[in-house]
């Protein structure tokens, strides 16, 4: 792995000693040293020289490297691995430097291929997309209640996606990302390799102006289109800190280790994939049952908490329904984020969305209507994810388990909660102090209270105590019987609002 740094950073030699103590096979030093290695006189070149036999290293170059004379450019390896061949440097006035050339006598490393099923959903013909789902039967049927509606949209969106786009297994290289890599400087890149080449044929001074020209054009365009690259993902997210942190990291190459399991590293007993989806799925239905059990082992009741029937003095009885325009404006709050359980991706939902809002819009009206959540909407791909880095793959405890929805799932859920929260805020029904789930609310509004609050008691002179709880698997041990008594008796949600949360739930 190349390994660029600069000498007057970090020192020459113990960049040579680290390299050394990492790399126990054969390896290289090579670059523009800024060192006259044939200035005898010079102290800098003494000093490495003596050096370098005590590490059974040797430099290799004996020829000037710059068009002012001396040897600035060195190549640094070890005499008994017998890497290096046929050195030379050829002065080819392209730079101050000359390129240096050797052989090397190593193993080309096999590059690395993988096979992935994917489809090329760039090349599906929009306009011809959208039309075969105005003419189907999800723009011309109705069905009678959420779920059947729900089944034909995924059945017929999954057919036409299978058409326009069939699956392909296609044998990939695995090599490093370029995605600020365009067509622009792919063409002139091979304009670059031509034109060298017609200078190296004739080596006519004008072409090898012409090749210098379109060198430099090449590395002016590759430096702008990652400069540009770089500035927008930056621009995306400089309002969250957390993904500008990951976005940090990324470009600094700070390796992020899988947070997720992957077969041998976390299955070394030789468990298949679907015995260790297996385990995990009992381990996190188990971890749940516990709770629940030392609860009851406790003496807490399941109802002690559920709310004496009470007539509230606001009610809602029923959920109005939506309208195309509100449901594609919750549509474009949304996280452009797919799950397989998608008919179609995401990106290609939204380019057809004029065309599929009206059965969305009627989806989710039927959903609300009848008081009912399709069932396909509760089916969620569960991944698990290490809760910290660096934590023990094999220990099930040290995972969460994260459910990926259906995007549509996610689209009636917001829906809902527009309704819900326009409700809660209208009747003052919002708890005082509540940052979670709530607009305008975060960790930081929660933050700022209790620090003014400690300031404020400081400032009177009294003794402040902070008590913080962590509850394990919190939301999933939340009693669903609690909590649709809490919104009948407590908030007032009454009549086909109150069958819908109880379906949902």
């Amino acid at each position: 792995m190349p390994v660029m740094t600069r000498v007057n950073d970090v020192g020459l030699i113990d960049i040579i000693i680290q390299l050394q103590s990492s790399f126990a096979n054969k390896f290289m030093v090579i670059g523009d040293f800024n060192i006259h290695f044939d200035d005898v006189n010079n102290t800098e070149r003494e000093t490495i020289v003596n050096f370098l036999p005590s590490l059974s290293l040797s430099q290799f170059v004996n020829k000037q490297t710059h068009n002012r004379g001396h040897i600035l450019d060195w190549v640094i390896a070890r005499e008994s691995d017998h890497i290096v061949k046929d050195l030379g440097v050829e002065d080819i006035q392209i730079s101050d430097h000359f390129p240096v050339f050797c052989k090397l006598n190593v193993t080309h490393p096999e590059r690395k291929t993988t096979y992935k099923n994917c489809r090329n959903v760039r090349k599906i013909n929009r306009e011809e997309f959208i039309k075969d789902i105005a003419n189907s039967d999800l723009c011309t049927k109705t069905p009678d209640n959420a779920t059947d509606f729900v089944n034909l949209y995924n059945s017929v969106l999954s057919t036409l996606f299978d058409s326009h786009a069939p699956l392909r297994s296609k044998k990939i290289a695995i090599k490093p990302p370029s995605p600020w890599y365009n067509d622009s400087i792919k063409v002139e890149k091979k304009l670059r390799r031509k034109l060298e080449k017609q200078w190296k044929r004739t080596g006519l001074e004008i072409h090898r102006q012409m090749f210098v020209k379109q060198r430099n054009k090449v590395n002016h365009m590759i430096r702008k289109s990652k400069t540009e690259y770089i500035s927008n993902k930056v621009l995306d997210v400089e309002t969250d800190a957390r993904k500008l942190h990951c976005l940090t990291a990324s470009l600094c190459n700070k390796s992020k280790e899988s947070s997720r399991p992957d077969g041998q590293t976390a299955r070394p007993d030789g468990q298949t994939a679907k015995q260790a989806a297996t385990d995990m799925s009992t381990y996190f239905k188990e971890k749940i049952d516990k709770i629940h059990n030392s609860l009851a082992a406790n003496g807490i009741p399941d109802k002690s908490h559920i709310a004496d029937k009470c007539e509230p003095e606001h009610t809602w009885v029923d959920i109005q329904p939506f309208t195309s325009e509100e449901v594609k404006k919750i549509i474009k709050t949304l996280p452009m984020k797919s799950c397989e359980l998608d008919p179609i991706p995401t990106t290609l939902l939204l380019e057809c969305l004029d065309t599929l809002i009206g059965p969305i819009t009627k989806i989710i009206n039927l959903s609300i209507l009848t008081g009912s959540v399709p069932f396909s909407f509760k089916e969620a791909i569960v991944r698990p994810s290490l809760k910290k880095p660096g934590l023990d793959k094999n220990q099930l405890k040290n995972y969460r388990p994260v459910s990926n929805l259906p995007y549509l799932s996610k689209v009636l859920e917001k829906a809902v909660s527009t309704r819900l929260s326009s409700y809660l805020s209208a009747n003052n029904l919002l708890e005082e102090h509540q940052s979670a789930y709530r607009a305008y609310h975060s960790t930081e509004t929660s933050l700022l209270k209790v620090t003014n609050d400690l300031h404020i008691a400081a400032d009177k002179g009294q003794v402040s105590s902070l008590i913080l709880l962590d509850l394990s698997a919190a939301f999933d041990t939340i009693s669903h019987e609690m909590l649709i008594s809490r919104l009948e008796n407590d908030l007032g949600i009454k009549g086909k609002a109150l069958t819908w949360f109880t379906s949902y739930l």
